[in-house]
C-alpha cells in the first residue's frame, strides 16, 4: 500500500489530543516504567508497579476507544 493512501492517525485525531498523549508518555508513563526498572525489591517497587499498571490501563482504554475495538495490526 503506498504511504499516502494509508490511513494516518494524524488526520483522525485532533492535534490537542495528540499533544496530550505525547506529554502523558513523556512526563508520566515512561518515568513510572523507569522507576520500576530502577527500584529495588520492596514497597517502593510495588508502588511503582501499581503506578505503571494504572497508566497502562489508561492507555489501553484510550486505544480501545480510538480504534473502535479493531486490532492495531488487523490489516484494516
Amino acid at each position: 500500500m503506498p504511504l499516502l493512501s494509508s490511513p494516518l492517525i494524524f488526520m483522525i485525531v485532533p492535534v490537542p489530543l495528540l499533544v496530550f498523549w505525547a506529554a502523558y508518555h513523556d512526563e508520566t508513563w515512561f518515568p513510572a516504567i523507569r522507576n520500576v526498572a530502577a527500584a529495588k525489591e520492596g514497597e517502593a517497587r510495588k508502588a511503582y508497579i501499581e503506578q505503571a499498571r494504572e497508566g497502562l490501563v489508561l492507555l489501553e482504554d484510550a486505544f480501545r476507544k480510538c480504534s473502535k475495538r479493531k486490532g492495531f495490526f488487523g490489516g484494516d
